[in-house]
């Protein structure tokens, strides 16, 4: 075999359908449609590189897409076309975390212990602005100079 073509590829006829059913599905992913249109030429007998023109996509996605295809044969045609897992660091917080801190961000805050209104001093300064505001002969450059003993 030639080092610009691969192994054939052949789905059975419930894998085609699936396939196809994807294709015209419109709240199918864009990805996930170009691999079942890639690994449906590979059925009609089309080659990589001719593949890879009608799709407009780059000859290396082509034959990448028929290895995983071939490589992952007795899974379902969704568990084929799907993403393979990403390397690097799992994920910092599981499904019951994520749910747990929604709940949190989403809960009033007078009723979750936490704030003003748990007891602790107010932020709120006496004008009922935040930040609390300082008065003018504090906060003047003159006065606080004053205050260092620059004068």
């Amino acid at each position: 075999m030639p080092a610009n073509e691969a192994n054939p590829i052949y789905p059975s006829e419930c894998e085609r359908r699936d396939l196809e059913a994807l294709v015209r599905q419109q709240t199918c992913a864009q990805h996930v449609a170009l691999r079942a249109r890639i690994v449906l030429l590979a059925r009609e007998g089309v080659g990589i590189q001719p593949s890879a023109t009608r799709l407009g996509i780059a000859r290396t996605t082509v034959r990448n897409r028929w290895r995983r295809w071939l490589a992952s044969t007795g899974n379902r045609v969704a568990e084929r076309l799907a993403d393979a897992p990403r390397p690097g660091t799992p994920a910092t917080y599981n499904a019951e975390d994520a749910c747990a801190i929604i709940a949190l961000a989403c809960e009033d805050p007078c009723d979750s212990g936490w704030g003003a209104t748990a007891g602790g001093p107010s932020p709120i300064g006496p004008s009922g602005n935040w930040p609390p505001r300082r008065s003018n002969a504090a906060s003047s450059p003159l006065s606080r100079s004053a205050r260092l003993g620059a004068f």
